[in-house]
């Protein structure tokens, strides 16, 4: 357990109701109960667990900063399985430096990093690796989705998960290691195809949990996803539409938006960083080329495209074009204006998109009416393959370190099995094996660096 004790203020930055500065560490309780008193002006002596009102004190003046809450939590059992104090005052900035200022003048105390206290629990046992990630997940969550995802993580879904792979292959080390010890033929023979078996069957799950992370980064870090079309389809309509308010200028004449508009939002859970972009045609107008380059641009980054046509018109060769270039795998079609079309038009237009080889989804919409809002929503859903992810207790990988550990690991699991195909030693193969348990160790933080351990908690705010 670290010698220092480490403060700071847990709260956002700025004015509001509460605001709080947390102790952790061996003078926690001590550097706490020096500032602060009970109303009467005695000394605090808090209960565990319990919180107690009073005042922060400058100890050689007496005087008074703020009242508030005195929370002492003992550990093992607190958040940093340390010795923790909170104190809860009003949300001053100024009061919340002075009395941060007052503990860090107590012998052995010192402003804490940050996330360091959430390295503390990690250090101590509190947390594994994966689990301390997922807290900065539930602070970043944007959606219901992204929020059940992380608190799962937090739960230790994913760690349950590691630590099953993991023992699994902790139990193949073994057997090589016996089958090297004790070199008969016979053992050899007996031992390595079941090893290989078992190999295989680890490897088919850690790359099920591999293809997770498709769904967990985007869970944690948004989708970037562009509306476009040509002019006047009704693209600045959908956004509106979806952000529930006029965010975008609408009008009759072509051209309208002249850049991308972006925003943050959710459709059916999942986070989207949504661009609406100028029409795409060819024009003469210099500013409005700008814009167009600019949509481009968007269209080349973006991991989904909404591709709007306006119901009313023939498929032009620009939007052949567009749909070509957008691709089928990233792009849902939607035809817009459907509450002024009859049916016989909508299924006209399929077949026109159809016959340009796309094979995505085709929806009907209507911007003006909301009229398969609600499909729309399916739809991205369906695309991200989301409709399962978040059953209860469902392991779900939601970073690029956590990925790239996966696919070490699996790559290594291959080649013990190529090992074993190729006849190689029993020495050999264990290489391979321990390589791909160290690899998968990374996630849950039983087998990682220090400078891998520094790294994930300099990306947490100061406090936590």
């Amino acid at each position: 357990m670290p010698e220092e004790t480490i403060v700071a203020i847990a709260t956002a930055i700025g004015e509001g109701s509460i605001g709080i500065i947390r102790l952790s560490g061996p003078e926690a309780l001590k550097a706490g109960s020096e500032i602060f008193r009970l109303p009467d002006g005695s000394r605090c002596v808090p209960m565990p667990r319990r919180a107690t009102f009073g005042r922060i004190i400058e100890p050689k003046s007496s005087q008074v900063i703020d009242e508030g809450l005195f929370l002492f939590m003992p550990g093992p059992h607190s958040y940093t399985a340390e010795d923790v104090v909170e104190i809860q005052l009003h949300g001053s900035s100024k009061s919340l430096q002075m009395t941060l200022g007052l503990l860090l003048a107590s012998p052995g105390v010192r402003l804490a990093e940050p996330g360091e206290f959430t390295q503390r629990a990690f250090l101590n046992g509190r947390l594994d690796l994966s689990q301390a990630e997922a807290v900065m997940d539930v602070i970043k969550a944007r959606t219901n989705r992204a929020l059940k995802a992380a608190a799962g993580q937090l739960e230790g879904a994913l760690s349950r998960k590691i630590k099953e792979i993991s023992g699994a292959l902790l139990d193949l080390i073994a057997r090589l290691e016996v089958v090297i010890e004790y070199p008969e033929d016979s053992l050899e023979e007996a031992e390595l195809p079941k090893v290989k078996k078992r190999l295989e069957e680890i490897g088919e799950e850690i790359t099920r949990l591999r293809k997770s992370g498709r769904e967990g980064k985007i869970l944690r870090e948004g989708l970037m996803a562009a509306i476009i079309g040509l002019p006047n389809v009704g693209k600045s309509s959908l956004l509106n539409r979806l952000l529930g308010e006029e965010r975008a200028i609408v009008t009759e004449i072509p051209g309208t938006t002249r850049d991308i508009i972006e925003e943050y939002l959710s459709i059916g859970g999942v986070p989207l960083h949504l661009i609406d972009t100028a029409g795409i045609r060819e024009t003469d107008d210099k500013i409005e080329k700008l814009g167009i380059d600019r949509s481009r641009k968007a269209l080349e980054n973006a991991q989904f495209v909404l591709m709007v046509l306006d119901g009313q018109r023939e498929l032009s060769e620009e939007e052949k074009a567009l749909l070509i270039e957008a691709g089928s795998e990233r792009t849902l079609v939607l035809i817009n204006k459907i509450d002024a079309l009859r049916p016989n038009k909508i299924e006209n237009l399929k077949e026109q998109i159809q016959k340009t080889g796309f094979t995505g989804t085709v929806l009907g919409i209507s911007a003006q009416t909301g009229e398969g809002i609600e499909e729309l929503a399916q739809a991205v859903q369906t695309w991200l393959h989301l409709e399962g992810a978040l059953s209860e207790g469902s392991p779900l990988v939601s970073n690029s370190r956590q990925i790239e550990a996966l696919r070490k690991g699996e790559e290594a699991l291959k080649e013990a099995i190529a090992a074993i195909d190729m006849n190689l030693p029993p020495d050999c193969i264990l290489v391979d094996v321990r390589e791909g348990w160290a690899k998968i160790s990374e996630i849950s933080g039983q087998a990682v660096s220090d400078e891998i351990i520094s790294h994930i908690f300099s990306q947490f705010c100061l406090g936590k």
